[in-house]
């Protein structure tokens, strides 16, 4: 156990003037001294106090000192980052300051963007649940464009919070550096939270009141069995934490139901007419590639009923949501929910041996269903009503209807991926992600659109594999098969680790997506997507190869054999003479060269004066410039044109040059080697 825990003991047990003094003032100084040097960063115009300070509900000891810090302009990594950097030094002297990747950090111009898309944004700028207490700048939060809670999806924005509170109970529920009070607040506060949330669901109006007021107002609405547990964390609070009335599991039992609670208060109030019925989703299973860790889960517990495997189920709240994308979820269905010991025991296995992306879903509750082990916090959640479908997926594969409000918050989810897809596809260097990485982003989008086109219609399509998103445009739409077979064969190959994405295939990709953006924004047919037959499948670029040469017919013999052997040949090959010595075209003759030659003279000595000759005389886009005592790889051409196609800002590349195997013995070529070497 770390030092902290102790200490946190000792200011709990000497919760009393002189002492209350000096932990006020360590707070203080703590506060000042943050405020002082983030302040100093520059583009930071506010500084907020919010949490406890803000709430003046502060336990010494436990409390955290929570801080948003508003940054003019755009978002900036570098400034992001020194800011995190600071709060990272402080802490060294200021524990109280919580972890620096907790701290919000918002900047103005891309403030209204991230508030749209992310539900819990939206909570965190709520009056109603957390205040903030300006300690330095501008008073920059009432001009956010922050709507009021009766404009927002509260229910989404509930969901975001629980969310938040499922990833750190779980991730810190066995977490050895927290001393037993430290638990004992963190199971009290996400309690209470919850049972405010739960309040609110059926009551918007309701006031604030204090922690313990909200637990007490819950209380009722809980079985009898749970009741003492809630009584207990309220005495347990009251007195500090000195006594442990209720032990970790029975806390953790609470903590689940109440999150039940929350979930099926919000369920009730949806009683709209469906706007779809008799929905079955079908989700591709592949418990037989995974026989051996269902029969695994199966056994961590009594209560556990059922494992399935299906692909992951949940729909994106971007397109770079991707983790996931094609990869098993295991789905642990309960009679009742599992004990902490089984739930850190579960968590363990996973870690130590789903070593590919995946995920087990803890169905404890019909209500909700929570990620054991999840690295997105998006995944540690999906309730019952909630946009991210997963919940509606997964009831079963029994048939069941769509209500007109869940379609909505599917509708709203939809409108942000389409709004940071658009804005993907508009930058540059979007074609620059890991070639890995740009096939799952591509059927990730292709099937949110169509799932987004379909829905529209008022049919339901949900495609997980990319065969059968391929199989999916080959049978609706006019595209040609052939170019759609090549899509999922380089997803394939590149999941697989067997090969790159082509980037030769970018162009017409990115045409694609952009094309069923239209489709599904403008009520188009399929039929519009005719017009990209027109474009080749695989966009090539026109590449002259220079070759600068001085009396060295042996080693330029030796290059034009190499570029002979290239994958794919150049449109053609400038040489520029800078002798009178044995032609260049003689030699290129003997060897018979698959693509034309041009040979120039310079009138000029000097190699300058003959590059700029040969980009002159050069027809292709690009111009691939060789020395003579040079030979290339047979993939060297085809690196370039990827390169060139990934960012049509790119204006110049260059890659490693080694040195080759010859019976040269001076001085000069030893020393090379040696560099080599080293």
């Amino acid at each position: 156990m770390t030092l902290r825990p102790h200490i946190v003991r000792w200011i709990l047990r000497l919760y009393f003037p002189p002492f209350t003094w000096f932990y006020r003032l360590y707070y203080q100084s703590a506060i000042h001294l943050s405020r002082f040097l983030v302040s100093r960063i520059k583009g930071v115009r506010s500084i907020y106090l919010t949490g406890s300070w803000a709430r003046q509900d502060v336990v010494y000891g436990l409390s955290d000192i929570d801080f948003k810090v508003l940054v003019a302009g755009e978002k900036d990594q570098k400034t992001y980052q020194a800011i995190r950097r600071r709060f990272a030094q402080l802490r060294w002297f200021f524990p109280v300051l919580g972890p620096p990747d907790e701290k919000g950090i918002y900047f103005s111009d891309s403030f209204n963007e991230d508030y749209r898309h992310h539900p819990l944004v939206q909570h965190l700028f709520d009056a109603r649940y957390f205040r903030h207490q300006l300690i330095w700048g501008e008073d920059l939060h009432i001009a956010l464009p922050i709507q009021s809670w009766d404009e927002l999806d509260q229910d989404e924005c509930t969901f975001s919070r629980l969310r938040d509170w499922i990833e750190r109970i779980h991730i810190l529920s066995d977490y050895d550096g927290l001393s037993a009070p430290q638990k004992q607040h963190l199971f009290f506060k996400a309690a209470s939270d919850i049972a405010m949330l739960a309040i609110r669901a059926e009551n918007p109006e309701f006031g604030s009141c204090s922690r313990s007021e909200s637990l007490q107002h819950i209380c009722r609405e809980l079985e009898e069995s749970f009741r003492p547990f809630v009584l207990n964390m309220i005495l347990e609070n009251k007195g500090l934490y000195r006594k442990k009335l209720n032990s970790d599991d029975e806390s953790f039992r609470l903590f689940k139901r109440m999150v039940a609670l929350c979930v099926e208060r919000i369920a009730r109030k949806d009683n709209a007419e469906p706007t779809l019925r008799n929905i079955k989703p079908e989700l591709p299973d592949c418990s037989n590639e995974s026989r051996e860790i269902v029969g695994r889960l199966q056994a961590f517990s009594s209560k556990i009923l059922a494992v399935r495997t299906v692909r992951w189920p949940q729909l994106p709240l971007n397109p770079f949501d991707l983790l996931l994308f094609d990869t098993p979820a295991y789905v642990v269905e309960c009679s009742e929910p599992i004990s902490l010991n089984e739930f850190h025991a579960l968590k363990a296995y996973c870690r130590e041996n789903l070593k590919d992306p995946a995920t087990v879903l803890l169905k404890e509750y019909p209500s909700f269903m929570s990620s054991v082990d999840s690295i997105l916090v998006d995944h540690w959640g999906s309730f019952s009503g909630s946009s991210d479908l997963m919940h509606f997926l997964l009831e079963n594969h029994q048939a069941h209807d769509l209500s007109r409000l869940l379609e909505k918050r599917i509708q709203l989810r939809l409108h942000s991926f389409y709004e940071q897809l658009t804005a993907a596809l508009k930058r540059p260097d979007s074609g620059r992600m890991d070639s890995g990485v740009f096939p799952v982003f591509l059927f990730n989008a292709l099937r949110i659109l169509i799932f987004a086109m379909e829905l529209n219609r008022g049919k339901w399509q949900w495609l997980v594999e990319p065969s059968g998103i391929a199989d999916y445009l080959i049978r609706h739409t006019p595209l040609r098969p052939a170019f759609l077979h090549k899509l999922a064969e380089q997803y394939e190959k590149s999941s697989n680790k067997q090969a790159v994405f082509d980037e030769r295939l970018l162009p017409k990709s990115r045409a694609l997506l952009g094309a069923m953006m239209e489709i599904v924004s403008d009520g188009r047919s399929w039929e519009s997507l005719e017009e990209l037959n027109a474009m080749p499948d695989e966009e090539r670029l026109k590449v002259s190869v220079a070759i600068i040469t001085y009396n060295r017919p042996k080693q330029l013999e030796r290059c034009l054999i190499s570029i002979n052997r290239l994958i794919a040949p150049p449109e053609e090959i400038v040489i520029v003479e800078d002798s009178r010595a044995e032609s260049a075209r003689d030699i290129a003759d003997k060897i018979q060269m698959d693509c034309p030659i041009r040979c120039l003279r310079s009138s000029r000595p000097g190699v300058a004066h003959s590059r700029n000759l040969a980009v002159k005389a050069a027809k292709g886009e690009i111009v691939a410039f060789v020395d003579d005592d040079a030979c290339v790889t047979p993939d060297w051409l085809d690196r370039i044109e990827r390169a060139f196609l990934r960012d049509s800002r790119i204006g110049l590349v260059s890659g490693a040059s080694l040195n080759l195997k010859c019976e040269r013995d001076d001085i000069i070529w030893k020393f090379m080697e040696v560099v080599e070497k080293i």
